[in-house]
């Protein structure tokens, strides 16, 4: 379980597929190592190996290892698409770089968030964050 993550939903009135094919575009354009096409699509990024040769503090964000998903919702005649990004870190401490960490994972999903819009019509966003720090 993820110490925290972040989540944001986008309302759309396009079709399942038009959805799909441009969160996997959204999640390719960020370099994305997609795991699953299916609902709920699930991508990862950065690399824990990395994270853990260098230290929290010193590794550049690009290498904080986040999971990514997209689960795309049927709603009468508006779709939400979900997109949650989670810390993936594992075990471990995060001394002195969750809140780099934090703002990492949040800068991240406003760039999923905006590329996935700009390809779907009528995309409006609400954001929520979840998870715990123990």
């Amino acid at each position: 379980m993820a110490r925290f993550s972040y989540q944001q939903e986008l309302k759309t009135t396009a079709d399942a597929s038009t959805c799909q094919a441009a969160a996997l575009a959204a999640l390719q354009q960020a370099d994305a190592r997609i795991e699953s096409t299916n609902s709920p699509i699930r991508a990862r990024m950065g690399s824990q190996l990395r994270l853990r040769l260098f230290g929290a503090y010193f590794a550049p964000r690009s290498s904080y290892p986040v999971a990514v998903s997209a689960e795309i919702r049927d709603q009468g005649g508006e779709r939400p698409v979900a997109v949650e990004v989670a810390e993936a870190c594992g075990f471990g401490p995060l001394l002195g770089a969750e809140g780099r960490y934090r703002s990492y994972c949040q800068s991240l999903l406003q760039r999923l968030v905006q590329e996935l819009s700009s390809r779907l019509p009528a995309a409006g966003a609400a954001a929520s964050e979840s998870g715990t720090t123990p």
